[in-house]
């Protein structure tokens, strides 16, 4: 069974604004922190 509150509190895609289920962060010097579901989402954001 899916725990409910796992889902809830996984971070939001950058790019697509879905819930990561495997989460790359990125945390840039001086920025916010931001979170991608995948690896295409990285390229296509910051591209």
């Amino acid at each position: 069974m899916c725990n409910r509150r796992y889902l809830t509190t996984r971070p939001l895609c950058t790019k697509c604004r879905s819930r990561c289920k495997f989460s790359i962060f990125l945390k840039e010097k001086n920025k916010a922190s931001r979170y991608f579901c995948s690896s295409n989402c990285v390229y296509f954001y910051f591209n």
